[in-house]
């Protein structure tokens, strides 16, 4: 499961029989739409982050594996199609978009070690010496929270039981002082650097839906003839 920031909804909890998915999708790009689509269905799940109406990275994961790009679009039209689920989508300031990439895709700088262990200090020194664009996010198996980082200087904190990005770390040094929590860090590019990248360019979004459909009608079973 990943963990992304709900702080500004515009839809919440829609029925994907109520959406056209590949409309939906237009209509935030021509709308020049910042923030990220979320799809959930049991077992799976799929985000799509757009920056000025851009889409800068899809992923679906189901069953802990995970699918990019053109892949996690075709696996999420396929999911929308058979199994139904709720469609989510949250507006972004660009650096928060900027952050939310590192959370799906970003370098890993940090992979989970407990906090304890972690000399925050020298980290935060590193995290401002190389000007890093990213997150840091503590986390237990029951509380959650993060810090955003923009060229090494923290801009916003959220945390699991919040609805909105606060200005103040506290609540993500209590999350941090929990017994056994652990930390990761996560780093990704500037978003001049990510808006170069769009992949509604690089595919056809009626196509893939309409092949998806193809395949839910070519995986239905035959209906039998009634008896004589």
């Amino acid at each position: 499961m990943y963990f992304l920031p709900k702080a500004n909804p515009l839809y919440e909890k829609i029925s994907t029989d109520k959406v056209h998915l590949p409309e939906l999708l237009e209509k935030l790009a021509k709308g020049h739409f910042t923030g990220y689509l979320n799809h959930a269905a049991p077992g799976f799940e799929s985000y799509s982050i757009f920056v000025k109406g851009k889409l800068i990275c899809a992923i679906s994961s189901e069953n802990g594996r995970d699918k990019t790009g053109f892949e996690a679009i075709t696996l999420l039209f396929d999911k929308v199609l058979n199994a139904g689920g709720e469609i989510n989508v949250y507006r972004m300031t660009a650096e928060l978009a900027m952050c939310a990439h590192a959370l799906l895709l970003g370098t890993k700088v940090l992979k989970g070690d407990e906090v304890r262990q972690v000399d925050m200090k020298n980290l935060l020194a590193r995290i401002k010496g190389q000007d890093m664009n990213g997150v840091i996010h503590f986390f237990t198996d029951t509380r959650s929270a993060m810090m955003f980082y923009k060229t090494g200087v923290p801009f916003g904190f959220y945390h699991d039981n919040g609805r909105n990005i606060e200005t103040t770390p506290d609540e993500a040094r209590k999350v941090a002082a929990l017994p056994g929590a652990r930390i990761e860090v996560r780093s990704t590019k500037t978003i001049e650097e990510l808006l170069l990248y769009d992949l509604l360019q690089m595919v056809n979004l009626h196509k893939l839906w309409e092949a998806a459909a193809a395949r839910r009608t070519a995986s239905r079973p035959a209906t039998a003839p009634a008896p004589a």
